[in-house]
């Protein structure tokens, strides 16, 4: 089964983000803090930039993806 990893960027979680973007110390992914609202990371369609409260999934082969709140909300915390 495949795993894919989440974490909200909430601007407080610098160093988590940090972490998520990297294996043993080694850093696998781009990424980058534009302001203290916006960051940007490299994904397989090129830069995409988060805003605070999106998400940013990392997929089975390490590829990165930005998900904004809204569409994580609806997918997951919608009623039925």
């Amino acid at each position: 089964m495949a795993t894919i990893n989440t974490i909200q960027w909430t601007g407080n979680n610098l160093q988590e983000i940090d972490d998520f973007f990297s294996i043993d110390g080694k850093r696998i992914g781009g990424h980058g803090f534009v302001t203290d609202e916006t960051m940007f990371v490299d994904t397989i369609i090129g830069k995409k930039f988060a805003s605070k409260g999106d998400y940013i999934m990392k997929d089975w082969d390490n590829k990165f993806y930005v998900v904004k709140e809204e569409t994580i909300n609806r997918i997951f915390f919608s009623k039925i």
